[in-house]
């Protein structure tokens, strides 16, 4: 059982987790600026960890080792419309293909409303400037627009608990963190013509786009290119954690989005995966029969299907 100031501290973080992701990647020289903290004396930027996809030891919170997403996959997920992700739900597998993907409800402090979540590797949080907010304050120490500390309400042996702010405060890191982000974009445009096409149709054949879908959509119906469905999903034992983080269970994770995999060596969320191939073998429960057509696959289709993922 999770002790009563555990449950405090984490549901401030879950609270904050949103806005400090948009709050520190606002331009390209805010994503690379090092950010002194006076309660760890340590001085980081978003680019120590972003740019180079790190795993992030102990994560946000101490939950569990996190690999950082690339930017440019953060840009992409803040413009993805809550109805594109609800519209792929379906929590009691009514169409009874074996997959059952749920939407995770999470507040927002950015919006002062519930959100689906769609940020972080357990679909905890709803904005981007929540997202950035949390990161400031659990993985940096650092306090910010919608995240403080006070010391007055922790328990004695604690370096002080996250709250969240009442009101908006006038710093700007925040919005040049979120602009930095949004204005994000891959090194490298994916692939196109027949070698897009020819990936495409291995990943459907082999299921994987039941849950990593390649296009979803922005408010007014644009597609974006994610391969996510965004949904929180039980993945089997092999990727079950000791102790729960926000709504999902300890086996569930949100589909984790496909495109930025050209910018990670390591796979799964806490890197712990070499190739794709170790990633996909270590996937069960729902994703059980895509991994098996995975792994049936000739050496030849293997070897074009892994190319064209590394290269997104």
């Amino acid at each position: 059982m999770k002790s009563k100031r555990f449950r405090r501290f984490y549901a401030a973080a879950l609270l904050s987790s949103s806005s400090v992701f948009a709050g520190l990647l606002a331009g390209a020289d805010a994503l690379d600026e090092r950010l002194k903290s006076h309660r760890t004396g340590d001085a980081l930027s978003c680019s120590s960890c972003h740019a180079e996809t790190r795993v992030v030891t102990g994560g946000t919170a101490g939950l569990g080792d996190r690999r950082a997403d690339p930017f440019f996959v953060s840009a992409v997920i803040d413009q993805v419309s809550e109805a594109s992700i609800l519209a792929l739900a379906d929590p009691a597998d009514a169409d009874a293909n074996g997959i059952s993907g749920r939407a995770a409800w999470v507040w927002s402090l950015r919006d002062r409303r519930p959100a689906v979540g769609r940020f972080g590797w357990k679909a905890t949080v709803g904005t981007l400037e929540d997202q950035i907010a949390n990161a400031l304050a659990t993985d940096m120490g650092l306090a910010n627009a919608l995240l403080d500390y006070a010391d007055a309400t922790c328990f004695p042996d604690e370096p002080g608990c996250l709250i969240a702010r009442r009101s908006a405060g006038s710093s700007n890191l925040l919005p040049r963190l979120s602009h930095a982000v949004r204005m994000s974009k891959p090194s490298d445009s994916p692939p196109n013509g027949s070698i897009y096409r020819a990936g495409l149709a291995l990943l459907a054949q082999v299921g994987c786009n039941a849950c990593h879908q390649p296009v979803l959509a922005d408010p007014v119906g644009q597609p974006l290119v994610l391969f996510s469905d965004l949904l929180l999903h039980d993945l089997g034992p092999d990727l079950s954690e000791a102790q729960r983080v926000g709504s999902a269970g300890l086996s569930e994770w949100r589909t984790a989005p496909l495109l930025g995999l050209s910018q990670r060596s390591a796979f799964l969320h806490d890197g712990r995966a070499e190739t794709i191939t170790d990633a996909v073998t270590a996937h069960g429960g729902e994703a059980t029969e895509s991994k098996n057509l995975f792994l049936a696959l000739s050496d030849a289709d293997s070897l074009e299907l892994i190319e064209f993922l590394l290269s997104l």
